[in-house]
């Protein structure tokens, strides 16, 4: 008889300064079979002065960005150089205004959650996140990115030796579209586009739909 394969553990690890708020994170994060929390921080010199080794073991860290001494997006470069490779980093933040996300995403940042969303969907998108390497982004984050795009000149990073088909696919992204709509737009299937944008991500040095964007804000 087959049996299924349980998913491995996710480790993860918390830098969040809101006592209140991180003991309910933790607290739910704990009743999920799946979850190991290694450490909690309540800031990013912590984590790194007293947690290192936990660092090391994570699958996903979550950072808030306002926090004492150092900021969740100035922390990421030194979190990174702790983590396995990849480890996802994800913001878990309050701030939703343009200039922080873009920030985040471009120092590095995995995802972009906002604490205003319901906790459970939080634990949820973050687990999701790290099982299937997908970004975890708050769907209000989201239409701030997909506004951007959108607002910005349709020009393709430099350097990239893109086909015509990956081209296609990458306006497709940076627009905002799911593999759905690209797939019908370009009659192909979604295997098909998934297939063209890992060779894109592969390309452009990217391991995200959420990196791939702040990249073509970057250079537009």
């Amino acid at each position: 008889m087959k049996t299924n394969t349980p998913l491995p553990t996710i480790g993860i690890g918390i830098i969040e300064d809101n006592e209140d708020f991180a003991e309910s994170l933790i607290l739910l994060l704990k009743e999920m079979w799946q979850v190991e929390v290694l450490f909690h921080s309540t800031s990013i010199e912590d984590a790194v002065d007293h947690h290192a080794r936990n660092i090391a073991r994570c699958q996903c860290v979550l950072l808030d960005v306002n926090l004492a001494g150092m900021n969740g997006v100035e922390g990421i470069s030194i979190i990174r150089m702790l983590c396995a490779p990849g480890t996802s980093l994800i913001m878990l933040t309050l701030l939703e205004d343009r200039n922080t996300i873009q920030a985040a995403l471009k120092a590095g940042a995995d995802g972009y959650l906002l604490k205003t969303d319901p906790i459970l969907n939080l634990v949820g998108q973050v687990i999701h996140s790290v099982q299937n390497k997908f970004p975890a982004i708050s769907q209000k984050v989201y239409q701030q990115l997909t506004t951007l795009a959108n607002a910005a000149p349709a020009r393709m990073v430099p350097d990239a030796e893109l086909t015509k088909r990956e081209k296609e696919i990458y306006q497709g992204v940076v627009k905002g579209y799911d593999y759905k709509t690209i797939a019908a737009e370009l009659h192909v299937s979604t295997a098909t586009v998934n297939f063209h944008l890992q060779n894109i991500f592969l390309k452009l040095g990217v391991r995200s739909k959420a990196e791939l964007m702040s990249r073509h804000l970057q250079f537009s």
